[in-house]
């Protein structure tokens, strides 16, 4: 997976979980729960660049 394919996921994962009406804050485990078999380590990563 890509690092552009990686963020357009960890944007959907967000905006789902925030339709439901959750949690206002969405932590690295929830993202990692949703999306199996990247890294944790790429996962903090693209987040990181999401949030600059």
């Amino acid at each position: 997976m890509t690092k552009e394919e990686l963020k357009e996921k960890i944007v959907k994962v967000i905006e789902e979980k925030v339709k439901k009406g959750g949690k206002s804050k969405v932590y690295l485990k929830d993202i990692q729960r949703d999306i199996p078999g990247v890294s944790p380590r790429d996962i903090k990563n693209a987040a990181n660049e999401l949030v600059k």
